[in-house]
């Protein structure tokens, strides 16, 4: 029950932060650009894992990469779809209930910030299933917050400091 809620909540929270905007609002920011070498010798579709607003969708998309766009939240799936007529698929499913795809799929998985809300577990459970549909000599591109970043509320949480 109290997972059903919490599943329930964050859908409600991510579909709440993404209800509705246009391209011309979408930045990217330039931490993908240290991975070009890896991005630009893929030839397959590039999975962005949590996708978002779109940031990095955006930036594989101006590299002329063919993108596969993924996130739990519909409003997300549906502001990528009309934004970015050009990606190749977008799916929406929480990866908690594993990820959607065949082994040994992808080249490149980006996971941009949507690494970090789960227990140890399910980290390792969502890991070992990325490292499912990656090729062997695949690569992983993640980035998450940390609680010691001072520029997003180092330590903080409602129930206090970590």
């Amino acid at each position: 029950m109290i997972q059903q809620e919490y599943r329930q909540n964050s859908l409600d929270y991510w579909n709440n932060v993404h209800k509705e905007y246009n391209r011309e609002t979408i930045k990217v920011d330039d931490w993908l650009e240290r991975f070009d070498s890896i991005i630009d010798n893929s030839s397959k579709p590039i999975l962005d894992l949590g996708c978002g607003g779109g940031n990095d969708t955006l930036y594989l998309i101006t590299k002329g990469k063919q993108v596969i766009s993924c996130d739990q939240s519909e409003n997300a799936i549906k502001n990528i779809i009309k934004n970015f007529p050009e990606v190749k698929e977008t799916r929406c499913f929480n990866m908690l209930d594993g990820i959607p795809f065949e082994d040994d799929s992808f080249e490149v998985v980006i996971a941009d910030l949507c690494l970090h809300y789960f227990n140890d577990g399910d980290t390792r459970s969502i890991i070992s299933d990325i490292h499912r549909i990656l090729v062997p000599g695949g690569h992983l591109i993640l980035r998450v917050n940390s609680i010691n970043d001072v520029n997003h509320g180092a330590g903080r949480s409602q129930w206090g400091r970590f």
